[in-house]
């Protein structure tokens, strides 16, 4: 019962959204619903409360992760990184179609997580109406949440909503079966390829108004695994999400082009995402070395696979 209360309050603070003049931090006045006066038999009541009709219809959503759209950026409207920054991808289908869509929101399991269309105060996100009650929805990444809710609402004051948990890269179950855990990673000095565990997807960009190529990749078990522990035995959970490089002593050169990566990891407890741009030739602190064998280790894994080798090479590179 308590669970149940408050998924319902949860509801209603996502559903604030909506609402004009209600934005995070900012709480929205609930008016006060007064009892008419009792009137003498045979008069009309002097004011009639008419309480709103909300109808509720459950969606199916679907977390494709990052699988090469580059659709919208981040901030609102969204155009921050748009055309370089890979968005995560959710399906969503069982959309009325005899109903207008009024606006959409995404929200993340963080309450101050949110995208919508149109936007305000938060995020932008992209909405594709692609027939049959389906849509496509495109967000920028954020900060890491694990579980997505979509919401729907409809120009008669309805609204349809569906959540989704993203898809673990491990089966789970034991020792045996493999770490269970998600992540998604970028990198490249210029152009960027990248990976998702939960679309098994993996892309390359191939230049400036090119379309990304991509493959289907599923990492063996053995892969998960050795990924996996890299990941803990760096301390990555520690990291910052804008991360620095620190030289050892006396700062060596600058590089440039410099390889920039972004991880992001989930597992059952922890959770992380590290951008960092690997700048700093000559020696550098026990940190900064850390982190650049977990990028390397994870990059050269997933180029070993025939699938990435056969995906073509970009003509261009760096301007």
């Amino acid at each position: 019962m308590k669970r149940s209360l408050r998924f319902f309050v949860f509801v209603l603070l996502v559903a604030c959204l909506a609402l004009p003049g209600c934005s995070r931090g900012q709480a929205t006045p609930i008016p006060a619903i007064a009892t008419p006066t009792p009137q003498p038999p045979g008069n009309p009541p002097a004011s009639v409360y008419v309480l709103p009709h909300v109808v509720l219809q459950r969606l199916e959503v679907t977390f494709l992760g990052q699988d090469g759209n580059r659709r919208i950026g981040s901030g609102c409207p969204g155009n921050d990184g748009k055309g370089s920054t890979v968005d995560y991808h959710l399906r969503v289908s069982g959309v009325d179609e005899d109903r207008t869509v009024r606006r959409v929101v995404v929200a993340g399991d963080n309450s101050t997580l949110t995208w919508a269309w149109p936007c305000s105060d938060t995020w932008g996100l992209e909405a594709d109406d692609a027939g049959h009650g389906a849509w496509d929805i495109y967000i920028a990444p954020s900060e890491a949440s694990m579980i997505y809710t979509v919401l729907f609402f409809y120009d008669d004051d309805s609204m349809a909503m569906g959540m989704t948990g993203i898809q673990a890269a491990g089966t789970g179950g034991g020792p045996a079966a493999g770490p269970s855990y998600y992540f998604a990673f970028n990198f490249g000095s210029c152009l960027q390829d990248g990976y998702d565990s939960a679309s098994g997807f993996y892309y390359r960009d191939m230049g400036p108004n090119e379309p990304s190529a991509s493959v289907r990749l599923t990492l063996s078990a053995g892969d998960l695994q050795a990924i996996y522990q890299k990941i803990r035995t760096s301390g990555f959970f520690g990291y910052p999400n804008e991360f620095v490089s620190t030289p050892a002593s006396t700062p060596g050169p600058l590089v440039s082009p410099a390889p920039h990566y972004y991880l992001i990891v989930h597992d059952r407890t922890s959770t992380n995402a590290v951008s960092w741009v690997d700048d700093r030739d000559g020696p550098v602190s026990r940190e900064t070395e850390a982190l650049r064998e977990l990028m390397q280790f994870i990059a050269q894994t997933l180029e070993k696979y025939p699938e990435v080798k056969g995906l073509p090479r970009p003509s261009g590179g760096c301007l």
